[in-house]
């Protein structure tokens, strides 16, 4: 009995140090479940991560098809512009807002459409990829973290009562309130590995709509520079047609104008001839006015004087009016002509316009951006 004191303190000092064995037992046991979630959300993180950085990938490709979209659309816009700015260097009746211009104008609208979609596009993608490249820092970060924890926790679990560098830190046993509990934990990496899902949720339907908006955007460009292209070329024939009966027309007039001055110079030389006799059977009744008293008589020579005098002065009077007449179909057929050189001259200056300045310069489509149906 004497003993049983001596056994009991024993006892008493011995049951904390079990106790603290017993538990150090315990979380030692409980490390492995720990270390397997640890493993588990890492693979997810991982995995995530790889799907994300897969996704960004083809994201960034498609924001290379539309800057590259983009750029081709200068190409077309420079045409157009080039065009309406020739076609302001029409002359006359032929400067005049037609179909062509319509259509110009037209295209003009649908590129600056297509380039206002584009642009929105690509800021739309680089939001996008912003948000997923938020998304993987916070799954790499995730990751990190996760690796970092879970080399701590295997060194402390390696950790015993005779293991070097371990001491004494007062009151790390509080509880800290920002800590997380095993329910936080697991739900922080749930939600990086749920946003991320959204994220690459996101970039698909993007990939789709603006896959389909570029071929789109091709399409209607390409639609319009057709529909220009096909009233130049109706513009540019009724141009020529007109053009060639201008020609045909002041083939003509000349014709008539070298056929006027013909007649001209034989109403001239005509009328030359008249003059000498004129003067000859005038002179001869001056000259016969001087004869002496009763000579002075109206005998049959003097009445054919005076009958070839009256003849040769309306024959005169005769070819001077011809002569006019003749002069002022001259002249008005100078003036034809003159207007037709003017209206040839602007039909060309069309011509030339329309056949190399605009369609010289649209022989080909220049926007090739064309991509394949979307997967």
């Amino acid at each position: 009995m004497g003993s049983d004191p001596p056994r009991a303190l024993a006892k008493a000092f011995s049951q904390p140090f079990q106790r603290a064995r017993r538990r150090r037992k315990e979380t030692k046991g409980r490390s492995l479940p720990s270390t397997v979630l640890f493993k588990f959300w890492k693979e997810e993180l991982q995995a995530e991560s790889n799907k994300l950085a897969a996704e960004t990938g083809l994201l960034e490709e498609l924001r290379k098809n539309l800057c590259r979209a983009l750029a081709e659309t200068e190409t077309p816009m420079q045409a157009v512009q080039h065009c309406l700015l020739s076609r302001e260097g029409r002359q006359g009746i032929d400067l005049v807002h037609d179909k062509v211009q319509d259509c110009l104008s037209g295209e003009s609208k649908v590129i600056h459409s297509c380039q206002g979609d584009l642009q929105e596009a690509l800021r739309c993608v680089d939001a996008q990829l912003q948000a997923m490249r938020e998304a993987q820092w916070l799954l790499r970060s995730d990751e990190d973290n996760k690796f970092t924890a879970l080399s701590i926790d295997q060194v402390s679990q390696r950790l015993h009562n005779h293991s070097r560098g371990i001491y004494f830190f007062n009151n790390i046993e509080k509880e800290d309130p920002s800590q997380s509990v095993p329910e936080t934990w697991a739900s922080f990496s749930q939600r990086n590995v749920q946003r991320s899902q959204r994220e690459r949720s996101n970039s698909q339907h993007l990939r789709a709509k603006y896959h389909s908006l570029i071929n789109a955007a091709t399409a209607d460009m390409h639609a319009a520079w057709e529909r220009s292209n096909a009233a130049l070329g109706v513009r540019l024939s009724e141009t020529t047609d007109a053009r060639n009966k201008l020609q045909d027309h002041y083939a003509k007039v000349a014709q008539e104008l070298y056929d006027v001055d013909k007649q001209i110079a034989q109403l001239n030389r005509s009328l030359q001839d008249k003059l000498p006799p004129l003067k000859v059977a005038q002179t001869r009744l001056e000259n016969r006015v001087h004869r002496p008293r009763v000579e002075l008589c109206r005998d049959p020579p003097h009445a054919c004087l005076v009958q070839e005098v009256h003849e040769l002065q309306a024959a005169i009077a005769a070819l001077r009016a011809q002569l006019d007449a003749a002069e002022m179909t001259q002249q008005r057929l100078l003036r034809a002509r003159s207007q037709l050189e003017a209206d040839l001259k602007c039909k060309n200056n069309s011509i030339v316009i329309d056949r190399e300045k605009c369609l010289g310069i649209r022989r080909s489509f220049p926007v090739t951006m064309l991509l394949p149906d979307f997967p």
